[in-house]
């Protein structure tokens, strides 16, 4: 802690710190092997100037956890992935574009889901777009969605928060309210409040991503946005994030066969190849069909009917003669 090279302590941070020294400090596991679970408080900050309380609550944590685990049992090595949480009129990119390892995928209708996808998550780094509603969400949900981004942030996740796309009534309205949501999480997490990061400016500037779909508008909020759209403000949106994370680039998914054979016939239909009027079905009646085919066909005496022509062998009998 007397290091001013570390600016933020996490708890994942200080349960792995805690099981290091469990394995290769002998004071420090004699002292975990004799801790009888009781709360420990810390005398004082450290000269660090945090809350005593939230480093008494990591310092907590990590005795617990490191009591309980083994180093060995620790993969150092995890593979970096980052969470992108979208509004649900992003809901195109799922069929448009390809899954990615390293890039989970979440999309929220209300911002009360999105505790969920930050305590299921195993990311690092998670990039938050804000709501595209034409109303503004409850200010108590805002205080939620900053509860669980503190919590995250304790936790060792690095949260992004960017403006939506322009063209919702609600625009200009969650811009703010985002920003005061990170401001309350990073009070509420100061150990690790360099996690929380908001890319929006309080004056909005042209160089944010939200500029390019704006050309784009919908006809309301509910209406997903186009593929195109999409691809336009991931493009824009990975350029301006490329400081904080580095995002990989969006792949075109395959086209399945149902959609294939749809623009096909589409394409048909808009050329002329298709006719629009379905052809009208004809239907013979059964027997008349039998009169006509023994009007046109009268074997002779000398002349021999195959089983398949006889109409005994097809289920029906001849007609006796008029005569």
């Amino acid at each position: 802690m007397l290091d001013h090279k570390y600016c933020s302590i996490s708890v994942t941070g200080a349960q792995k710190a805690f099981l290091f020294y469990k394995k290769f400090c002998d004071h420090v596991f004699r002292s975990l092997i004799l801790h009888d679970g009781s709360s420990l408080c810390l005398p004082h900050d450290g000269g660090t100037g945090w809350p005593i309380e939230q480093l008494n609550q990591a310092t907590n944590e990590a005795v617990r956890y490191a009591q309980a685990n083994s180093w060995d049992e620790v993969n150092v090595k995890e593979p970096n992935t980052t969470l992108l949480i979208l509004p649900d009129s992003f809901r195109a990119i799922t069929a448009a574009f390809r899954e990615n390892a390293y890039v989970e995928r979440r999309l929220y209708s209300k911002l009360s889901e999105v505790s969920g996808f930050l305590e299921r998550s195993v990311a690092r780094i998670c990039v938050l777009v804000g709501p595209t509603t034409d109303e503004p969400p409850a200010k108590r949900d805002w205080c939620k969605l900053a509860s669980s981004l503190a919590t995250a942030a304790r936790m060792g996740m690095k949260v992004i928060a960017v403006a939506p796309p322009r063209g919702d009534r609600a625009y200009m309205q969650n811009r703010p309210d985002l920003n005061d949501a990170i401001e309350l999480a990073r009070s509420a997490a100061v150990l690790m409040k360099q996690g929380l990061r908001s890319l929006i400016p309080v004056i909005e500037s042209p160089h944010e991503p939200s500029h390019g779909p704006g050309a784009h508008p919908r006809s309301s909020s509910a209406e997903a946005f186009l593929r195109d759209v999409i691809k336009e403000y991931y493009d824009a949106w990975r350029t301006y994030v490329k400081a904080e994370v580095d995002l990989p680039p969006l792949e075109s998914a395959a086209k399945s066969r149902s959609s294939r054979t749809r623009l096909y016939f589409k394409q048909k239909r808009l050329g002329g190849g298709v006719s629009k009027e379905k052809p009208k079905a004809t239907f013979t009646p059964f027997q008349d069909a039998i009169d006509g085919s023994a009007n046109v066909f009268t074997p002779n005496a000398d002349s021999s009917i195959s089983p398949v022509d006889d109409p005994v062998n097809i289920g029906c009998t001849p007609r006796k003669s008029s005569t």
